[in-house]
């Protein structure tokens, strides 16, 4: 593996972090889970991030074609949960305090 190909995936991680983590963020919002510190707040939203992803993936294994309902779930989560409807910088805002 080349050095270019391990920065594509510390991008992709990074990626997916922030995406899991705005999924999540938008979880503590409708919960109204305000009271943890800023911190506190960017670790539970990934946590609950990666729980939200794990159970649409679940979903889509049900799906008559479970190679479509896998990527059809990763796709709600990305564009659903973390879309224009939220907030744009969920987990920057969590990291900052706001």
């Amino acid at each position: 593996m080349t050095a270019l190909h391990t920065l594509g995936l510390c991008a992709a991680l990074v990626f997916s972090v922030l995406l899991l983590t705005g999924a999540g963020a938008l979880v503590l919002r409708i919960l109204r889970a305000t009271d943890a510190s800023s911190a506190d707040t960017f670790l539970f939203s990934a946590a609950l991030g990666i729980v939200l992803f794990d159970l649409a993936v679940i979903m889509g294994e049900f799906a008559p074609n479970p190679r479509v309902g896998i990527r059809l779930a990763a796709a709600i989560v990305g564009l659903v949960l973390s879309g224009p409807w939220g907030d744009q910088n969920c987990s920057i805002n969590a990291c900052a305090g706001r």
